[in-house]
């Protein structure tokens, strides 16, 4: 726990760490993801870009963003309870549902 106390000490609103936060936040507060499907395709395109995902040795950067619609589409299928299911959440129910998940996909 102190070591995730002293990383968030030193993370910046700008840095590449807090992406992740950015992306989540995004789909968390929004009603329906595929409403704005470019808005949405493009903040996890850049969530993906930021941590590395987008290099030359990846086939998804001969891929543009609309690549990603059929997932936004599919995390708009999911219940929203899933999205406050977090580390400090998970005990045997809540990991056989992103088990269930992962799997139904």
């Amino acid at each position: 726990m102190e070591i995730i106390k002293e990383l968030k000490s030193k993370s910046q609103p700008k840095d590449r760490c807090t992406s992740f936060d950015h992306c989540y936040n995004y789909f968390l507060t929004i009603e329906d993801t595929t409403k704005d499907i470019e808005k949405s395709c493009l903040v996890l395109e850049f969530y993906l870009a930021s941590w590395g995902m987008l290099r030359d040795s990846s086939f998804l950067l001969q891929k543009n963003a609309k690549h990603f619609q059929p997932t936004i589409e599919y995390i708009a299928t999911l219940n929203r309870d899933i999205w406050k299911i977090d580390v400090d959440k998970y005990n045997e129910q809540t990991i056989e549902k992103i088990i269930e998940i992962f799997i139904e996909k």
